[in-house]
């Protein structure tokens, strides 16, 4: 069965590599992001489609059948972590117990996500991590260090303890069909498959795998020299019978009480998130100000695409993406940001579509005007007026507020400011 490592490892590269070009902007225009679960979820929240509830279940059949193969063949990051291994000369993994306590960090960002905001779990999620190192964002970088830091020094920790995906996956893999197991009768307690393990859930001594944290890289099964290794249907787990002690139901029931709880409360933590966080101009198609913060994913893929750069990474001041005019103006003719959002933050909408969508208010702030009429030039709304030696005068049934005037008035005598809500004009 070794050679079954061979081949889940080639496809984990191929997908890594296409995964790399496709956030590059080189191949399916950032289409890659459908592979990935909680894109799916997402948008199955926003409008119940076809497409994504087949993806969905394609992936939660994977699960059932073969355990937590999302980890090894599509997660980017999980794949960074197992490239680091390879340079770890000296291979002591030792089996490690399970950490119950990862279900109460995991219940509150899934039960946020559930009540509507994607403001705590986009922390944590890797594909969205991964996503935002194309933009050269200072976090994902940092954060992805510390991942492969803990990969290297502590057992993969990350996919073990952290990964939202991940612990949620594995809780179904506990009853999976495929399951990888020890045949006792032939092992010959080498401990390489033990050591070798990247997420230690090997345990020789009692012939057991935890199947739960298995990340089914199948590396045990290419190390064992006998072949002791199976990964299969024909399952048995000799030592560990079903055994839910007190501990156990406390932190299952706590972790499902908190759940419900945070998924209830959730709305009600959106509006004072939102009271205290400044107004900021967002992308045509982000619609509402208050609901794109807790939409955004902060993969930066708009910040990636946007052909003028006015789009930028969150920051301290702002949570989320948002626009910056003084890089440049939102072209008329361009609606990339639309066509590239994987979590329906930005609607996809048409260039007729943008053309009527206010995005900011532009007003004159300063009587400094030299009188160039560079700003009427450039509206390519024709929404500013101007008469001899008189300020300019902007048309709000006209004007998107893109940024075109503020871009070339030398003076500053424009400026953008925000809106609650993008409207109709």
């Amino acid at each position: 069965m070794k050679y079954l490592y061979k081949i889940r490892l080639s496809i984990a590269v191929l997908i890594f590599i296409i995964t790399v070009f496709s956030f590059l902007g080189y191949i399916f225009s950032y289409k890659i992001f459908n592979l990935y679960i909680i894109n799916t979820i997402k948008n199955i929240q926003l409008d119940v489609s076809v497409f994504y509830i087949d993806i969905l279940v394609l992936f939660l059949l994977l699960s059932l059948l073969f355990g937590r193969l999302y980890c090894s063949l599509i997660c980017p990051i999980g794949f960074l972590q197992e490239i680091i291994l390879f340079f770890r000369l000296k291979k002591s993994n030792k089996y490690l117990k399970n950490n119950y306590l990862k279900y109460i960090f995991t219940s509150i960002l899934w039960g946020s996500f559930i009540g509507g905001s994607v403001f705590l779990l986009k922390y944590f999620e890797p594909s969205i991590i991964f996503s935002s190192v194309f933009s050269l964002s200072f976090f994902a970088f940092v954060f992805i260090l510390l991942i492969l830091f803990g990969a290297f020094f502590f057992h993969r920790s990350f996919c073990r303890n952290i990964c939202p995906i991940g612990i949620v996956l594995g809780l179904i893999s506990r009853i999976s069909l495929f399951k990888i197991y020890i045949e006792k009768e032939h092992c010959i307690d080498c401990k390489r498959c033990e050591q070798n393990c990247p997420v230690s859930c090997v345990n020789v001594e009692n012939s057991y795998i935890d199947n739960e944290n298995c990340i089914k890289c199948l590396k045990c099964i290419n190390e064992c020299p006998v072949n002791a290794m199976k990964y299969s249907i024909k399952y048995k787990d000799n030592n560990k019978k079903f055994d839910i002690n007190r501990r156990k139901f406390i932190i299952s029931f706590s972790a499902l009480a908190l759940l419900a709880t945070v998924a209830k409360t959730t709305n009600s933590l959106v509006s004072q998130i939102n009271y205290k966080i400044k107004k900021f101009i967002l992308p045509p198609g982000a619609v509402d100000c208050d609901k794109f913060i807790h939409k955004c994913f902060n993969c930066n893929l708009c910040v990636k695409s946007c052909p003028s750069k006015i789009i930028v990474k969150s920051d301290l001041e702002f949570p989320v993406v948002h626009i910056d005019y003084e890089r440049g103006y939102c072209r008329e003719n361009c609606i990339k940001c639309s066509e590239v959002c994987p979590a329906g933050a930005i609607k996809k909408i048409t260039l007729d579509e943008k053309k009527k969508t206010k995005i900011a208010l532009a007003k004159v702030v300063s009587t400094k005007c030299t009188h160039c009429d560079l700003c009427v030039k450039a509206c390519p709304y024709g929404a500013i007026t101007k008469e001899d030696l008189a300020l300019p005068v902007i048309d709000n049934a006209k004007c998107i507020g893109c940024g075109a005037c503020k871009n070339v008035c030398g003076s500053e005598t424009i400026d953008l400011f925000a809106m609650d809500t993008q409207v109709k004009i």
